[in-house]
């Protein structure tokens, strides 16, 4: 019996918890990065205004043209209540409303 009551009360002692918490070990993870010299190209900011979309439009064609680049597709911001808004699924009057916007008001 008297080996039973050892093995309780070892097993007792193993399960119970600690008084004196355990520290733990904190890991640290180190991330190398590439070393580089170039500088990263920030993408142009949007033109805030028509004529502004415009030089900005033709410089891009330019140097799209200077670069050999033949084919192009052009995408601006079309003119709605007086401001520039992009031509997505806002456009409730649907195509015919983008192609009223597209045109070119010089009378």
């Amino acid at each position: 019996m008297h080996m039973y009551a050892a093995a309780l009360l070892a097993s007792a002692a193993a399960l119970a918890p600690s008084t004196t918490p355990r520290q733990r070990s904190r890991i640290y993870t180190a991330v190398a990065e590439p070393e580089t010299t170039e500088k990263a190209v920030e993408p142009p900011k949007c033109p805030l205004n028509a004529e502004a979309q415009l030089l900005a439009a033709r410089d891009a064609i330019l140097r799209a043209s200077n670069d050999g680049v033949t084919r192009q597709q052009l995408r601006t911001l079309l003119r709605r209540d007086g401001d520039l808004v992009p031509p997505d699924e806002t456009w409730t009057g649907g195509i015919m409303q983008l192609y009223g916007a597209c045109r070119c008001d010089s009378a």
